[in-house]
C-alpha cells in the first residue's frame, strides 16, 4: 500500500492483519520485515518478495496481528490526502466524510 504507514512509506499488508516495512532492496528482489519493531523485542518475521511471489521466513511473529489492519491504513491515507487538499477542515469533518 502506497503511504501506508504512519510516516507516509510504502507498507505490506498480509491476510492476517501483519504489516511490514520495506527492510532492504536487490536487483530482483525485495525483502519487508515485519513494523512492530520495539527497541527491547523486535519482530523478526521477514517476507521476501522475488518476480510479484511472496514468501515468508520460517521466524514466526511474537505478537498477535493487528484487526483491521488494511481497512485502517486505507481510512488513514484517505484522511491524509482529504487533509492536504483542504488545509483549513477541520480534522473531525474530514474523518467523518472519509469514513
Amino acid at each position: 500500500m502506497e503511504q501506508g504507514s504512519k510516516r507516509g512509506k510504502v507498507q505490506l499488508i498480509d491476510s492476517n492483519g501483519y504489516t511490514y516495512n520495506i527492510k532492504s532492496r536487490g536487483v530482483n528482489v525485495v525483502y519487508w520485515q515485519c513494523s512492530v519493531r520495539p527497541k527491547g523485542n523486535p519482530c523478526k518475521a521477514l517476507v521476501m518478495e522475488r518476480s510479484g511471489g511472496f514468501q515468508s521466513n520460517s521466524t514466526c511473529h511474537n505478537h498477535q496481528p493487528a484487526a483491521g489492519a488494511a481497512t485502517a491504513a486505507e481510512n488513514m491515507v484517505a484522511v491524509k490526502a482529504e487533509a492536504i487538499r483542504d488545509l483549513f477542515k477541520p480534522a473531525p469533518a474530514i474523518v467523518n466524510e472519509v469514513i
